[in-house]
């Protein structure tokens, strides 16, 4: 379903728990154990061995953006499953092994989870979904308080993750290109610089476009669109410290 503007509009609403979610990258993350819904006992020194990351998503069976993401997240760990681990754990004191296994199924979900209990320190979370991703040192690489936007957002961070240092310290910002209606246009291209730095993105199937980088003011220009769309050339957007997102409508489609 491309039509995902009131989608975007809540994650927009999370956006004042961005700040919180910046504090926990660089903190180590204090080993734990805990069981999983096939009886297994997994801890998290174990898995950072085994893998060069292990993401750690707190949910509630009840939150509808971690049911969205859920999918999106699997797609991704299809792909990356010998590298990187995502054990997702319930902070949901209700949330019961037995709800969570048939929650699990219902989803077609194969990364394991379980229950928070006292795994990670509860005053860490502040929303569902909240996730970290860990390093093998243990610490804190990216952390995000709300769901990621789609497969394609997910993957960006991870391959930052697998491939980078990020010792300076990341954001994922996202461009979201929209008809009159609302709906994402494919294919749109856009030109997001700073001062010294551009990247030409591209706007994918749900017309959105991510790019992981460092904190900064960004300047943004819509330079292409699909054919039959109208826009404002040269007309500059700014994203950066205070945002993390952009959503640019274009004209009306060119009546032939």
């Amino acid at each position: 379903m491309r039509k995902w503007i009131a989608f975007l509009c809540a994650l927009c609403l999370l956006a004042g728990c961005t700040a919180w979610a910046d504090t926990l990258t660089g903190q180590t993350v204090p080993d734990f154990q805990v069981t999983v819904t096939d009886g297994q006992e997994l801890s998290l020194s174990e898995l950072l061995k085994e893998k060069e990351l292990v993401v750690l998503n707190v949910f509630a069976t009840w939150c509808g953006p971690c049911a969205r993401e859920f999918p999106e997240m699997e797609a991704v760990y299809q792909q990356y499953s010998d590298r990187i681990e995502i054990l997702a754990l319930s902070g949901y004191a209700q949330d019961t092994l037995e709800l969570i296994t048939d929650y699990k199924a219902y989803f077609g979900l194969s990364f394991p989870m379980g229950r928070m209990e006292n795994a990670i320190d509860p005053r860490w979370i502040r929303a569902y979904p909240t996730t970290m991703v860990v390093g093998r040192d243990g610490t804190v690489k990216f952390s995000q308080v709300g769901a990621f936007a789609s497969a394609e957002a997910f993957e960006t961070v991870l391959k930052a993750c697998l491939d980078d240092d990020l010792s300076g310290g990341r954001a994922l910002y996202t461009f979201a290109v929209a008809d009159e209606d609302g709906y994402g246009v494919e294919g749109a291209y856009l030109n997001v610089c700073t001062d010294t730095d551009c990247h030409l993105l591209q706007t994918d199937k749900n017309g959105l476009a991510f790019l992981f980088s460092e904190p900064a003011i960004y300047h943004v220009q819509l330079i292409r669109v699909p054919d039959g769309f109208t826009f404002d050339a040269g007309k500059e957007y700014y994203t950066g410290l205070e945002s993390d997102m952009i959503i640019i409508y274009l004209g009306g489609k060119i009546q032939q």
